[in-house]
């Protein structure tokens, strides 16, 4: 009995040994170092200028008429690093009666024209929905739109997509503004006032980023 313990122990102790011994692998490490991850990044400018505060269609003394057009020349260029996909919108659109200065009963309103196209002075009845006579011309990016497609009224707050722009690329182009040569005297002196905005999202993505709303209905992406 005293044999057997005396094996079992030594047993124990060379198990003990192995164990405390080192052993050796053969192994080979490789870094890669310098590890940099950077976010891109979606800018964009319209007339060269970034942000862009410039009014394009400014008041030229209330001396649009019937059948006339105002055009201005639109630059709008991707300095960011990614490509994106670009929509354009008129929004805010407001109407008044604009210039005044002729009694018409109890309105004021700016000619005798106006006045009696309304009603006159018994029977007034402003109409001020100018924004239903003037059209938008656009020729920018992939979309080429003429006069008497699209009005502001129909167009207010709904964005228009324009195509994907490239890093270090740029879009010269038009927009333009065109009262309908049907325009009659209620409309004289009569005002829109309108902000343009344009709205860039990155074009990449699984899933593809969903495009903002509203899209004007036969021009979304």
């Amino acid at each position: 009995m005293k044999k057997i313990l005396g094996l079992s122990i030594a047993a124990l102790a060379l198990i003990g040994l192995v164990a405390g011994s080192t052993l050796a692998y053969f192994t080979d490490v490789e870094e890669s170092p310098n590890n940099v991850f950077t976010a891109g990044t979606i800018d964009l400018a319209i007339n060269n200028q970034n942000p862009w505060n410039q009014t394009l269609f400014a008041d030229s003394g209330a001396d649009w008429k019937p059948c006339q057009a105002a055009e201005v020349s639109a630059n709008v260029t991707n300095v960011g690093t990614n490509p994106m996909d670009v929509w354009i919108r008129f929004k805010d659109v407001q109407t008044s009666t604009g210039s005044t200065g002729y009694s018409c009963g109890t309105a004021s309103v700016s000619s005798e024209p106006e006045c009696y196209a309304e009603g006159g002075p018994a029977n007034h009845s402003p109409i001020d929905n100018i924004d239903t006579k003037i059209s938008v011309r656009l020729v920018l990016g992939n979309k080429s739109i003429d006069y008497g497609t699209l009005y502001l009224n129909t167009i207010s707050g709904s964005y228009i997509y324009l195509g994907v722009l490239n890093p270090n690329t740029e879009w010269n182009g038009t927009l333009g503004l065109k009262i309908d040569c049907n325009t009659g005297n209620a409309y004289q002196g009569d005002r829109a006032t309108f902000t343009i905005e344009f709205f860039a999202q990155q074009s990449e993505g699984t899933p593809q980023p969903p495009a903002p709303t509203p899209e004007l209905p036969g021009y979304g992406r």
